[in-house]
């Protein structure tokens, strides 16, 4: 939405406020100084340009973030990035379960335009902040980026994203620079990829049509869009019946409504735990599992709780017939499976110790990709043939691979932020175990002396007793006196000190 005066502030405010979105960015906010925006039931968060043009007669450029009111009471919000003009981030924690994401409102101005157009340089910048942000759960960029992709791909071959629907084909030096960006930050666009068919022309007017305006996350951040829907300026304003608004001083927008559902749900759905594929119940296909020592968060989750909770209602709704009762404890039998195949370590069939997860975030399903990725690579480097085929096969030892990293990163990030949320509790409850887990966070004590000397022959000996007698004797003789190997002046300044 360009522009925010008086004479447009009743339509701007039913436009944005179409879909009941609970984040509203706003581009091109053209406010000077300390101006804020207002929208009933939101707080505003923005970033106006520092400097304007002397001659200017408004305000240009700028950007901005419409939060709404009940967010601030299930989420820690914080302005992270607003170091530089039209740029600016702001990080969302659920006070709860941790879960955190940061949204960016960006606006990089047209080709054509005299102030700050340098695409290279402004998508660097955020190329940075992507990668000091690697720890975060969700980003997700959004603005007006001038920018023509056309057929352009924003990834490449080995990276396992469905492709992008293409309604506009030009292109231009900002689309470029866009590509080069998401390809750099494994980055991807949304719009045209999810939900395509509420897919359309980012900016219309009588000028033309094009495609400029995006929604951008990073790869392993894409499954949890919902929806994303284009929705002409006209088409809403026909739909909301508000016709009468628009005037000469009060022009409709030229650029669409963007907008996404987002799942925020950081934990395992109830969905995806009682779903389960190819899974049985016989005993040959349920692997055992070490229960000696069972980790502090086993069957402790809240979405665990909730599922196993649901599962009693359902019992004692369904207790009328005894299919009704088997099916019941079938599902449970698969959320506890799910939870063990999930927190708990297998052990490996026969006198072998195989494939044993050694990280506290490992769990079958990397183990599946890394095996996938390592079978792969063997086929690919030991197939002696024609180069097309071969090529091939490269291409899917490195998607293989690719998966399998994807996954790591996002099972390390939950992992480190489960360890922080744990040691901020315990912090105040439990003072002891948090320095337990302070200890942990560091590198692992080694001991630095080695047990080892040499003996009477000049070789090595590890022998424990034979070196605890060898640095008993030499201690024994480093500060006697009647040892030749020190001077008078040396003996003389040990008994100054004794």
């Amino acid at each position: 939405m360009n522009g925010w005066n008086d004479n447009n502030k009743s339509l701007r405010e039913n436009l944005v406020t179409y879909r009941g979105s609970d984040i509203i960015c706003i581009n091109e906010t053209h406010l000077t100084g300390d101006r804020k925006l207002e929208l009933e039931g939101y707080i505003w968060e923005g970033n106006n340009r520092s400097k304007q043009h002397i001659r200017a007669r408004k305000g240009y450029g700028g950007v901005g973030i419409f939060i709404k009111n009940s967010l601030y009471d299930r989420y820690q919000v914080t302005v992270e990035f607003k170091d530089y003009d039209d740029m600016l981030g702001i990080l969302f924690s659920d006070k709860n379960s941790g879960y955190c994401f940061l949204v960016y409102s960006l606006y990089l101005p047209p080709e054509t335009s005299t102030v700050f157009n340098n695409a290279p340089e402004f998508f660097d910048r955020i190329l940075v902040e992507v990668y000091k942000r690697v720890e975060i759960d969700a980003i997700y960029l959004v603005g007006d980026f001038n920018a023509k992709l056309g057929a352009l791909s924003d990834v490449t071959d080995i990276d396992d994203i469905c492709p992008r629907k293409v309604i506009d084909a030009t292109e231009n030096n900002h689309g470029k620079a866009l590509k080069e960006f998401l390809i750099d930050s494994k980055c991807c666009t949304v719009n045209g990829r999810v939900t395509p068919k509420f897919d359309n022309y980012t900016f219309v007017s009588t000028r033309g049509t094009s495609v400029v305006d995006y929604f951008i996350t990073p790869h392993d951040c894409i499954d949890d869009i919902v929806e994303c829907r284009v929705d002409l300026v006209s088409n809403i304003i026909e739909d909301l019946g508000i016709e009468s608004l628009v005037s000469d001083k009060c022009r409709e927008p030229d650029h669409s409504l963007l907008s996404i559902k987002i799942n925020t749900t950081p934990f395992i759905l109830e969905s995806k735990m009682l779903g389960a594929k190819n899974y049985t119940t016989t005993s040959n296909n349920i692997p055992k599992y070490k229960v000696r020592t069972l980790p502090d968060n086993f069957m402790n989750s809240e979405s665990l709780c909730q599922v196993i909770t649901d599962l009693i209602d359902e019992i004692n709704i369904c207790m009328e017939t005894q299919s009704s009762v088997d099916k019941m404890y079938d599902k449970l039998l698969k959320v506890i499976h799910h939870e063990m195949q999930d927190k708990l370590t297998p052990i490996a069939k026969g006198g072998r110790r195989k494939n044993t997860p050694y990280k506290p975030y490992w769990n079958n399903e990397l183990s599946n990709l890394w095996k996938t990725a390592h079978e792969k690579e063997i086929i690919y480097t030991r197939f002696r043939g024609r180069r097309a085929i071969k090529e091939t096969l490269r291409r899917d030892f490195i998607l293989a691979r690719s998966k399998f990293d994807k996954l790591l990163k996002k099972r390390q990030r939950n992992y480190r932020r489960g360890v922080l949320i744990e040691i901020e509790r315990v912090n105040t409850t439990d003072p002891r175990q948090f320095w337990k887990m302070l200890k942990k966070l560091g590198p692992d004590r080694k001991n630095p002396i080695p047990w080892e000397v040499y003996d009477e022959n000049g070789q090595i000996n590890c022998n424990k007793d034979y070196v605890l007698n060898k640095w008993k004797v030499d201690y024994n003789a480093l500060y006697n006196e009647n040892n030749d190997v020190y001077d008078d002046r040396f003996k003389k300044s040990k008994k100054s000190l004794v």
